[in-house]
């Protein structure tokens, strides 16, 4: 038996999971390997992607862009959908698991700091670049253009500082702080406007700032 649990995805509702699987399917099944999706697919495959139980490191600083991809697993082949964020890095995702496993409250409230916070990290980014066609790295040393640049957190990571935040303000999270915030990287914001502004008057007191090369992702300064 179906399992009654109505989801909407943008304009679409379904009743049940098994009618939300099989038009996820239809849409698996209609690219070829390695095929880009369509823009509606696209859309409607991203905010999926925000049900996922680990949708904020998922998503990370957004997604560029969502394809089908032959997977090699341990009894065979299979074919899902993989990803690329605008930082250029690749990963791919479960649908399945975006439907059967509700993302948790921690990830929602990452989300909901980060969309806080992502005019002025990408204001910061391109101002870092005003006047000028390149910077240098600090990890790799390489000349690089503003496509070829991240923001990096060093040397406290964006969760550490979203975490410590948390405890300073003795936060007990509960979904009842976020709402949805539409067709977006971004699934979660924050209900409590002032909320909101004290976490981004935290962050901009205690982020420190790096631009660094999309090739040393994931390397420790």
């Amino acid at each position: 038996m179906a399992r009654s649990k109505k989801t909407q995805i943008l304009d679409k509702e379904f009743n049940t999971q098994k009618e939300l699987k099989e038009y996820v399917q239809k849409i698996l099944y209609a690219y070829e390997s390695e095929q880009p999706l369509s823009p509606a697919h696209f859309r409607f495959m991203k905010s999926l992607l925000n049900n996922h139980p680990d949708a904020y490191e998922k998503i990370g600083d957004g997604i560029e862009s969502i394809w089908v991809q032959e997977n090699v697993v341990n009894r065979g082949k299979s074919t899902g959908f993989w990803f690329r964020r605008v930082d250029g890095s690749i990963d791919n995702f479960s649908y399945k698991v975006c439907i059967e496993s509700p993302p948790s409250v921690k990830s929602h409230f990452f989300m909901a700091c980060r969309e806080a916070v992502d005019r002025y990290v990408n204001d910061w980014r391109e101002a870092a670049f005003q006047g000028i066609d390149t910077l240098r790295c600090p990890v790799s040393n390489d000349l690089i253009t503003l496509r070829e640049s991240y923001v990096a957190h060093s040397p406290l990571s964006f969760n550490e500082m979203a975490e410590a935040f948390l405890l300073k303000e003795n936060i007990v999270l509960s979904e009842r702080l976020f709402k949805a915030h539409g067709d977006s990287d971004f699934a979660m914001s924050f209900v409590d406007i002032d909320l909101r502004q004290k976490w981004s008057e935290y962050y901009r007191e205690n982020a420190t700032l790096e631009i660094r090369s999309k090739s040393v992702l994931g390397v420790k300064a």
